[in-house]
């Protein structure tokens, strides 16, 4: 297992969807670091077969709770 997380300062804008951290399982011995940022390239995850690629992620609105799309 591999847990990257964002660590720095990063610049967002309204209803853009930041990761803030990606867990990699994989049964393989070896395994790659990636910057969360990658999470929204999986093609790159899928180059080594992982067995599951996970993220929590945020994004931030200047709508209330009542005026989200779901």
């Amino acid at each position: 297992m591999n847990n990257s997380v964002l660590s720095e300062k990063t610049e967002f804008e309204y209803e853009e969807e930041i990761t803030l951290a990606v867990q990699i399982i994989t049964s393989k011995s070896e395994e790659v670091s990636y910057q969360v940022d990658y999470f929204n390239s999986p093609e790159e995850y899928e180059k080594f077969g992982y067995e599951g690629v996970f993220a929590i992620t945020v994004r931030f609105s200047q709508k209330t709770v009542g005026e989200l799309d779901t």
